[in-house]
């Protein structure tokens, strides 16, 4: 029932002008789910048309297409998207379940082994490697590949034990289903909470890193449900095992950093976030929350750095300019508050116009404050800080 009320929600958000491929591959996976292969081939082949890149569709479409008798056309697409990313788990490691499923057993269990070597701290692809030994007869590397997983799962779940699960039996892996389903329950979570439907975000949830442990995204929705729901440090707690799975989880850096700055752990906090500048230095979010933080502790030249560079990366966020503008402000650089101010192109805004006026004052240029208080005052009627400082320069 849940599946298919998310997907009635779908239809009632999809309209012609968006052709959102994120929108079209949720369609793609949900109706996969429901074996309406054919629907769901034209649906993430809508979302490739969208967006020709977009890698999750490409290889679903692939398995809608072995579900619909087109086996070797599937497996064509699977090798494309496999040769232009041969080292990314994800790619390889739907490409091996998919052999198996089709009886290309021997691609299969290289593939999988391969995908075990790439990741070799994720508990579920280690278990996809034990089924695939399973099914070649190697009963004792299977074996050991299942003992191995199970050790990955407890050194998750921390000292204290709490997020400690077991493998479910090899059969659920030796379905040979796309990984990438493991998505959809993603989406029914977030369905749930937009419903206010806890409960059953948390059944998604739990029922995700149940088959695959150890999957970033959902132990990363975990944590962020633990944040409202449980408090910080289970929140924590989630967020840390994302780093024991992958040190490399720049999300999980950026997810801590606000957990220390709340606990007032502000020197932890700008490493973690630091940190998930560095493994993502193109993300201005993180270079705007970074420098936003520096500023807090009165580091103004390393935040005027970091806003500056989330300014470059995105342009148009007036956020960032504002930002920078205190920051520059603050630093006594009164020239160069103005002149990014008034390059924003969130000019309008209320609060940028109150910063500029700030700018001006300092720098002699009192009619120019007095009509950007004016502009704020027009938009803001009741802004007393603007009525103040305008009362001050008129006086």
């Amino acid at each position: 029932m849940r599946l298919e009320a998310y997907l009635q929600r779908l239809d009632e958000l999809d309209t012609p002008s968006v052709g959102c491929a994120d929108s079209l591959f949720r369609r793609g996976l949900a109706l996969s789910r429901l074996g309406r292969s054919a629907e769901a081939f034209e649906a993430l082949e809508k979302a490739l048309q969208a967006n020709p890149l977009y890698a999750e569709a490409a290889i679903s479409a692939a398995f809608a297409l072995g579900e619909s008798g087109r086996a070797a056309e599937g497996f064509a697409r699977l090798r494309r998207q496999h040769a232009a990313t041969p080292d990314d788990v994800e790619a390889v490691l739907p490409m091996g379940v998919y052999c198996m499923r089709h009886g290309w057993k021997d691609a299969g269990l290289a593939l999988l082994l391969r995908a075990e070597r790439l990741r070799p701290t994720l508990p579920y692809v280690a278990a996809y490697a034990a089924a695939a030994l399973l099914e070649h007869g190697d009963e004792p590397r299977a074996r050991e590949r299942l003992e191995r997983a199970q050790e990955l799962i407890a050194r998750l779940a921390g000292s204290d034990g709490s997020g400690s699960t077991r493998l479910p039996g090899l059969e659920v892996y030796r379905r040979w289903e796309n990984p990438l389903l493991v998505k959809l329950q993603l989406q029914l979570a977030r369905f749930c909470l937009e419903t206010a439907d806890i409960e059953g975000a948390e059944e998604e949830l739990a029922a995700a890193l149940t088959v695959y442990p150890g999957y970033l995204p959902a132990m990363l929705e975990k944590g962020r449900l633990a944040c409202v729901r449980s408090g910080p440090k289970e929140a924590a707690r989630w967020f840390n095992r994302c780093l024991a799975a992958n040190e490399a989880c720049h999300e999980a850096h950026f997810e801590l950093a606000f957990l220390h700055a709340e606990g007032g752990r502000f020197e932890r906090a700008v490493e973690a976030l630091q940190t998930a500048v560095a493994l993502r230095p193109f993300f201005p979010d993180y270079r705007h929350h970074l420098g936003m933080l520096l500023m807090a502790l009165g580091r103004k030249e390393a935040a005027i750095e970091e806003l500056k560079k989330a300014l470059v990366l995105e342009p148009g966020d007036g956020h960032a300019s504002v930002q920078l503008g205190i920051a520059y402000l603050e630093a006594g650089k009164t020239d160069d508050a103005i002149a990014v101010l008034e390059a924003s192109p969130c000019w309008s805004w209320p609060e940028t116009l109150l910063v500029a006026a700030e700018a001006y004052a300092r720098s002699g240029r009192r009619e120019k404050a007095v009509r950007a208080l004016e502009g704020v005052l027009a938009a803001d009627a009741t802004n007393t800080e603007a009525r103040e400082l305008l009362e001050i320069l008129r006086g």
